[in-house]
């Protein structure tokens, strides 16, 4: 019961800081679909989020959905000028829940980039976050 209402505190606290980009067609769901970037990580929590990032850096991200990903793998897309350069796979440690976080390591140069965070069953795109490496 604890983690629920922990959980519950992070994604109310969350929701008021939206991610990239937010798929959502439900607003009655306590759960949206974001992609949010940052520099590191703490429990449920993306610390330091930006879009702007230094050259091979760790790029932690956290993504949400507004349902259940069911123990779906999850991937992390990244685009550069609209082609798929990399897909990062992620098994999904559980068979519930709404909110992954993780981190890639971007080794894809300087520019302008796109990440996309897709649940693997059913193949659902849940939200994009377009970043910058300097």
């Amino acid at each position: 019961m604890k983690k629920y209402i922990v959980l519950l505190a992070l994604a109310t606290l969350l929701l008021t800081f939206p991610g990239c980009n937010d798929n959502s067609t439900d607003s009655s769901s306590e759960f949206s679909n974001s992609l949010i970037l940052g520099t590191g990580m703490s429990g449920f929590t993306i610390t330091g989020q930006a879009t702007s990032f230094s050259d091979s850096t760790v790029i932690y991200w956290r993504l949400e959905s507004e349902d259940d990903m069911a123990g779906s793998e999850v991937q992390i897309q990244i685009s550069k000028a609209g082609s798929v350069i990399y897909t990062f796979p992620y098994s999904n440690p559980q068979s519930y829940g709404h909110i992954m976080l993780s981190g890639f390591y971007h080794t894809f140069g300087k520019g302008s980039f796109r990440a996309t965070g897709r649940l693997v069953t059913g193949s659902k795109t849940v939200a994009t976050c377009d970043y910058t490496v300097q």
